[in-house]
């Protein structure tokens, strides 16, 4: 039992690291490719919105909106990056797609890059300690 303990004292701790590295990359390459104008702005309609249920009503419901939008004579539907409640079926919005990858794309001013980036240091932390924590015996 000591030594299953032990085992999950390291390995829990390196997934946490791990997954903490890859959120981060992700975030940091969406931000690298913002800034280096690999999106190309356009013009989008909500195409449809699924609400998922959380099946907790202290919990607001997940939404998934996709637009439409066209590039170089081809119709795209995709989903965004980023939804909120005022969004509704029919309304314009400007969007960014990635420029070699169409399929892909984000809302202008986007915080979803920040929001990995920061999960990802969060990850980390919380993997450094529990290590810490299970080299002390804690």
């Amino acid at each position: 039992m000591k030594a299953v303990n032990r085992l999950l004292s390291i390995v829990l701790p390196l997934v946490f690291v791990v997954a903490g590295v890859f959120v981060i990359f992700v975030g940091v390459n969406k931000l690298v490719k913002l800034h280096n104008n690999a999106y190309t702005p356009t013009s989008a309609v909500i195409d449809h919105i699924n609400v998922i249920p959380s099946g907790d009503p202290q919990e607001s419901d997940t939404r998934e909106v996709y637009v439409s939008y066209t590039v170089d004579g081809q119709e795209y539907i995709s989903l965004l990056d980023e939804a909120s409640d005022t969004m509704v079926t029919g309304q314009a919005l400007d969007i960014l797609y990635e420029t070699d990858h169409p399929e892909k794309v984000t809302m202008p001013g986007s915080k979803g890059s920040y929001i990995m980036i920061a999960f990802g240091v969060v990850a980390i932390l919380v993997g450094i300690i529990s290590f810490i924590r299970g080299l002390s015996g804690r």
